[in-house]
Formats: structure tokens, sequence, C-alpha cells
């Protein structure tokens, strides 16, 4: 019988820990959009992030700001239309945030950036993403 419990309890621990039952440290599963996924209200001035300059240029974003009131997202395959400041976009799950941004380099409109987004959501857990992207009109 002692043993048997000690089994249970060797497979259920990890279990729970690892599916976080109690609701701390999830991880926010931020997933892949593409252009055809922004509404038309949003085109104009921006900021276009991806994790990668490979992905940014096949098109796979994590993150858009039309340079104002809107940002948009996606998490687990659901875009998530946050409002802000332009510096900080809020919903009631989620806020979302760059942070040190770097200038890669310069066009005409627009700047190559390196950045860090931050999304937390309202649980208090937080997730940092390195991004590549271009903000620009």
């Amino acid at each position: 019988m002692k043993l048997r419990v000690i089994k249970i309890i060797i497979f259920v621990i990890p279990f729970l820990l690892s599916n976080d039952i109690f609701g701390q440290h999830m991880k926010i599963d931020l997933t892949h959009f593409e252009l055809t996924d922004i509404p038309d209200t949003f085109y104009g001035c921006s900021c276009m992030f991806s994790s990668s300059k490979q992905e940014y240029q096949a098109g796979q974003y994590l993150y858009f700001d039309d340079l104002g009131d809107n940002c948009l997202i996606s998490i687990n395959n659901k875009i998530i239309v946050l409002e802000g400041d332009g510096e900080k976009y809020n919903n009631d799950e989620f806020s979302v945030y760059l942070f040190n941004r770097t200038q890669v380099d310069e066009g005409y409109e627009s700047s190559v950036l390196t950045a860090e987004l931050i999304i937390e959501d309202k649980q208090g857990n937080e997730q940092t993403y390195r991004v590549y992207g271009i903000c620009g009109c």
C-alpha cells in the first residue's frame, strides 16, 4: 500500500506542476498572424514585429500597432485587439508594450528595430519575446 501511494505521488506532483493548476507562471503562447488578419481600419503608419528578420520577410507577425490607439497580437491563434496610448496597450486580459527598442537601420520613412515585446496577463504572468520589425509610414 505504501509503495502504491508513493507511485501515485510521484506521478501526480509533476503533472500538477507542469500543468500549473495553481495559476502561477502560465506561459503566454504568442502566435503568428498574417497581414490579412489585420483589420482594414488599422492600415497606415504602423509598427509590425516578428520573432526574426526571416519571419518578418515571410509575413509571420507577432505584433502590430498603428502608432496610436490600437495594437494587435495573437494568443493561442486568436487575434487580440488592445487599446492604449502608443506606448502601452491593454484590454481585459492582457497588457502589452515594447521595451528596449534599438534602431538597426533607417529608411526613407521607416526604421528597422529590435526590441523586447512584453506581454502580461491579469493573473500576473509575464512573457518576454525578442522581436525584429519595422515602424514607419
